[in-house]
């Protein structure tokens, strides 16, 4: 099962995947992650890195931030 945050992020991918009419893959390119791993993250239980997290969602225009309480 992949975590809720993970779930999230890939919900907003294709959200805006979706409003500019491109390819969750093309938002992969973008952020330099393979066409393999964006679908293994689409269809199994992998979860997002930190790193892939912060590079998809630029890719799409969004910032992610971590702020302490």
């Amino acid at each position: 099962m992949q975590v809720r945050i993970t779930k999230e992020i890939l919900q907003v991918i294709r959200s805006a995947a979706h409003q500019q009419d491109i390819s969750l893959s093309e938002y992969g390119r973008r952020a330099g992650i393979s066409k393999a791993w964006v679908s293994k993250l689409q269809h199994t239980e992998a979860n997002l890195s930190l790193e892939t997290a912060v590079g998809l969602l630029n890719a799409a225009g969004y910032d992610l931030k971590i702020i302490s309480k």
